[in-house]
């Protein structure tokens, strides 16, 4: 398949787009109008180029930087088994209490505003 060579903004496009999650912010940060950011977007990322080359750029990143599901099981199994001693691990409980700390004072934060909007009505 011969692939597309984008101009610059329609790479910015689709790379905001993997980025971002959103067609309408990416095409905004791209560069594009308001106005054409917000009835065009989808139609730009259905571009048979730019699809393609976020395509490719998706497999990069997955090939790169994101554990397949075989590494997972392995890392978990050894660290189930005892068999590594990863200072990493102990951030990683650190991180998720944090997180978890966290939504649960939200959630507390938000359960107190509820509480007091109901008394003052």
């Amino acid at each position: 398949m011969i692939e597309r060579k984008l101009n610059p903004k329609q790479q910015a496009l689709a790379d905001y787009c993997i980025e971002l999650g959103n067609a309408e912010e990416a095409a905004l940060k791209a560069g594009y109008s308001k106005a054409y950011a917000r009835g065009k977007a989808y139609t730009l990322l259905a571009n048979v180029g730019i699809k393609v080359y976020i395509d490719n750029r998706l497999e990069e990143i997955k090939s790169e930087r994101v554990a397949d599901q075989q590494e997972i099981m392995e890392y978990l199994t050894a660290i189930m088994r005892g068999e590594t001693t990863s200072i990493d691990v102990v951030f990683l409980v650190k991180y998720l209490i944090n997180k978890i700390i966290k939504v649960v004072w939200l959630w507390v934060k938000k359960m107190v505003q509820i509480k007091l909007t109901l008394k003052l009505k």
